[in-house]
């Protein structure tokens, strides 16, 4: 499984960490569940430096067969989001390699205070709607938050972000 940058909806530029933020954080909440193999973010950025894929976030469908063919995974997540005053919402598509079909949706919306709450909702969506197999365990550990502080986070996302632009 793969998980690409998402596509800024708001086109907000101040935003545009958030494109490589969720992503970040789904593959931190997908490595804790047992049995799910996440690619890693560094191969993920070499193919799309190679194959000149969109770095800002817009991944569509047919990218994301290529980019995930190129990567051997079997389902990329690809996403946005729009952030309207304190609001903020966070969209799925969970893509079959393969066939190039979408296999489930997610979304989750709430304020912006909340992010990790509504990434871990994703991550939960991702896990149910695919029928992977999900312990007690392996919710328990989606439940910690790798901060409590949204700065934190940004400046995360902000790193992410400089480390994509080289």
């Amino acid at each position: 499984m793969g998980v690409v940058p998402f596509e800024n909806g708001s086109q907000d530029p101040g935003l545009n960490w958030l494109s490589f933020g969720i992503p970040e954080t789904l593959v931190a909440d997908l490595l804790r569940i047992k049995g799910v193999r996440v690619v890693e973010r560094l191969q993920l950025k070499k193919i799309m430096q190679e194959q000149k894929f969109q770095a800002s976030g817009a991944v569509d469908d047919s990218t994301a067969v290529q980019m995930g063919k190129m990567l051997g995974a079997g389902v990329l997540v690809v996403g946005a989001f729009q952030k309207q005053a304190d609001q903020i919402r966070l969209t799925a598509r969970f893509v079959d390699v393969q066939s190039g079909t979408v296999l489930q949706t997610a979304k989750s919306t709430g304020k912006m205070d909340q992010i990790f709450d509504l990434q871990d909702e994703i991550t939960r969506q991702l896990l149910t709607n695919l029928k992977l197999p999900v312990s007690s365990q392996d919710l328990a550990a989606l439940a910690q938050q790798p901060t409590g502080s949204l700065e934190a986070y940004e400046h995360l996302g902000q790193g992410v972000l400089l480390e994509s632009k080289e």
